[in-house]
């Protein structure tokens, strides 16, 4: 994942390319979309024929003694015997004829790869539409809270030319009051931005 500097100050293209590589659902739609386009690579191999390997090796040992009397003679008869063998088989299908059914398989993956090509694409789209909408959201906002400055600064302003009128007598306490709720309401403004 990549790292977020709290210190830079991303652009718009930086951001939206630092939330499509964070983003979990923009990975599934990869991850999904790359499964999908390898599924539908896979159904070509159904066309290609099956070969088959199979070996089978053997190993038997036998001992037996039999024991057995001839004419009041007894005899041992020991036999040992071993046999050793290895049946090797190769084969080789082919499947000529299915109805339609390899090709119904390959287009139904196809359809998906292109499906889920059409979902990575609309993941992405909306990583990009909530990144901009946010992005421009906050840049209103500082937009907002300068102009709320500007606004309190002006009306501190007011209220000191109104409080100096009302001093040297050329004003009145309206003007007084109203530059105080003027004042108040910019600071109320720049409070609540």
């Amino acid at each position: 994942t990549p790292e977020i500097n709290p210190d830079q100050a991303y652009t718009l293209a930086e951001l939206i390319d630092l939330a499509q590589r964070i983003n979990p659902i923009t990975r599934t739609a990869w991850l999904h979309a790359e499964q999908a386009a390898t599924a539908a690579g896979m159904t070509r191999s159904a066309y290609l024929p099956f070969i088959s390997a199979i070996a089978i090796a053997g190993y038997q040992k036998s001992h037996k003694s039999d024991r057995f009397s001839i004419l009041d003679h007894e005899l041992e008869l020991s036999t040992r015997s071993s046999v050793r063998g290895f049946i090797p088989a190769l084969t080789l299908e082919w499947l000529l004829f299915d109805f339609g059914k390899r090709d119904a398989i390959r287009k139904a993956a196809q359809h998906m790869a292109t499906a889920s090509r059409f979902a990575l694409g609309a993941a992405h789209q909306a990583v990009v539409f909530a990144v901009t909408e946010t992005y421009f959201q906050y840049a209103d906002a500082l937009e907002q809270l300068k102009i709320n400055k500007e606004n309190l600064n002006n009306a501190q302003y007011v209220l000191d030319a109104a409080q100096a009128n009302y001093e040297a007598g050329l004003g009145n306490r309206i003007e007084l009051a109203q530059a105080k709720q003027l004042r108040a309401q910019a600071n109320l403004a720049l409070v609540q931005c």
